[in-house]
């Protein structure tokens, strides 16, 4: 449809207000508009499942559809369609429940000028199309938060965690119901350390101030083997400059810390040989040395001994 010109379904069963709503249609200069009028929802539904429309005026109190319901139904089979409700005096309070549950705005019959319906047609399309924007932004969000390999977490700026992505749910072997709305640092996980308990509460005490802060630490399967996470916290600021979520991210470094163990006691048994070969040279060459010794001060008292040949003459 032209920028130029509102397409809209207007579903109203009396024909007073389809008149007075064509005709200040008619008025209103600022756009074109193509209506499609129809007396009922079903045949409504059947319309939007063929034609694209920008908007739909939608009346509260048709013959097979009351209520909230009809907001709802419609809602249901196109989530992203603005919706103008259509109410009578008597039906305030049902509209601003509409509103309240999506519906983008609600016109009262007969307080209804061409300015206003201009108005609020305008706004209902553009406020649905920045929350379709905010959706869409939103799903994206989410794919890459739960497609991550990392463990990640959002946590508030007091450290309650908000939500965790789907490879910590599989991983942390707990109804992730128990680890939602408290503390971070009160997850199954942690319980075993209260090293790591006292790190986190530290860390989200400094990102809340604006810091990022990381580092190692243990926490416990729900068997009870350990693992080792390389831990960090972010701030995230929001448009006011404040913050208002932490990022925590985690990543498994058992494998890693087990590798450097195995490396470390390698190391401390080649130090071990080592000074077990050094001590045994060290014998070696004491007792070698010994009788070496004995046998030179022999030769050297022979030698002092033993007459000159002059003399044996």
């Amino acid at each position: 449809m032209s920028a130029d010109v509102i397409s809209a379904l207007l579903v109203e069963d009396n024909p007073a207000d389809v008149a007075l709503l064509m005709k200040l249609l008619q008025h209103s200069e600022a756009k074109s508009w193509k209506i499609t009028h129809t007396k009922r929802l079903k045949p409504a539904l059947d319309h939007l499942h063929q034609i694209q429309f920008d908007v739909i005026l939608l009346d509260l109190s048709l013959p097979d559809s009351q209520g909230l319901e009809t907001v709802t139904q419609v809602q249901t089979a196109f989530p992203y369609l603005p919706i103008v409700v259509l109410t009578g005096l008597q039906d305030e309070s049902f509209a601003r429940q509409a509103v309240a549950q999506g519906a983008q705005d609600y016109l009262v019959k007969g307080q209804v000028s061409a300015e206003l319906l201009l108005k609020s047609v305008s706004y209902a399309i553009e406020r649905s199309h920045i929350l379709k924007r905010l959706q869409e932004s939103e799903h994206r969000f989410r794919e890459v938060f739960n497609q991550t390999f990392q463990f990640m977490g959002l946590l508030s700026p007091v450290g309650v965690v908000l939500d965790i992505n789907q490879p910590t749910r599989e991983a942390c072997g707990f109804q992730h119901e128990i680890i939602l709305n408290q503390p971070i640092w009160e997850a199954p996980c942690w319980q075993s350390s209260e090293k790591s308990q006292f790190w986190l509460q530290e860390a989200v005490l400094r990102a809340s101030q604006g810091e990022t802060v990381r580092s190692e630490l243990q926490a416990y399967t729900p068997k009870g083997n350990l693992w080792w996470f390389d831990v960090s916290i972010k701030p995230m600021r929001g448009e006011n400059g404040c913050i208002a979520l932490l990022i925590a991210e985690g990543r498994d470094i058992s494998k890693l810390k087990r590798a450097e163990e195995n490396i470390r006691r390698s190391l401390e048994k080649e130090r071990e040989l080592n000074q077990m070969k050094n001590s045994f040279i060290s014998m070696v060459s004491h007792e070698f040395r010994n009788p070496i010794s004995s046998i030179s001060f022999g030769i050297d008292f022979l030698e002092d001994c033993d007459p000159p040949a002059e003399q044996k003459a």
